[in-house]
Formats: structure tokens, sequence, C-alpha cells
């Protein structure tokens, strides 16, 4: 049986680093949203839910971070159309176990491939 594990968010910010071009926001539920913009279609976007919540609901930079509890949430990687406010596709959760960072980028990198070519 795989080892939970609780991923802090400093862990996805050097997963999913700002000058690679991933933007960090506190979503829904306070939770840590990371997104890349399709370069060569601005509308689409791949979206990181890591799974990490804001507890204090201050803006960044000024909050205390903390992944939910064993069986509480999963990390989530999707596409969505911006423009068209409709989500493109979405993969299995990974759950947060041992080698949970290689499972986000392989997922990253499946769907840049996927849709390197969408207009």
């Amino acid at each position: 049986m795989s080892r939970f594990i609780q991923p802090k968010i400093e862990d996805f910010r050097e997963l999913l680093k700002a000058e690679k071009g991933w933007v960090e926001s506190v979503g829904f539920g306070n939770e840590y949203v990371f997104t890349y913009t399709l370069k060569q279609s601005p509308h689409i976007v791949i979206k990181v839910w890591s799974s990490v919540h804001n507890l204090t609901g201050m803006k960044l930079g000024e909050y205390k971070a903390i992944a939910a509890n064993r069986g509480g949430d999963s990390i989530k990687v999707c596409v969505v159309d911006i423009k068209a406010d409709k989500g493109l596709r979405k993969t299995p959760h990974i759950n947060r176990t041992a080698g949970w960072n290689d499972r986000v980028k392989e997922r990253v990198i499946e769907l840049l491939r996927e849709f390197k070519d969408i207009s």
C-alpha cells in the first residue's frame, strides 16, 4: 500500500514554476490552483487543483496553507476552454502518495501534447 503524503504549497510552486508560465491563484473552497495558458491558443488552459487549501482566506503571500487530510481530497489536472467556459478534458485524480509530483508532471505533458495543435 502506498504511503499518504501531505504536499505543501511550496512543493507545487517548485513543480509548477511561475517562470515557466504557471500562474498561482486561490479557487473555489480556498484551494490553490495553478494555471498554464497554451501559447498557441490563449483561450485554452491547463489547470492543476493542488488539494492544498489557504486556511486563513487571506490574500496570496499572507496565509497558512495545508493539504487536505488523508482521503479528504486528491490532485486534479484538467484542460479548460475559458472562452467557451467549458471543460475539454479531465484526467484521473492523482492520489497524494509517493511519486505524486511525477504523476502531475506526466499528466501535464500528456495534455500539452494532446492540445498542442488546437486553435
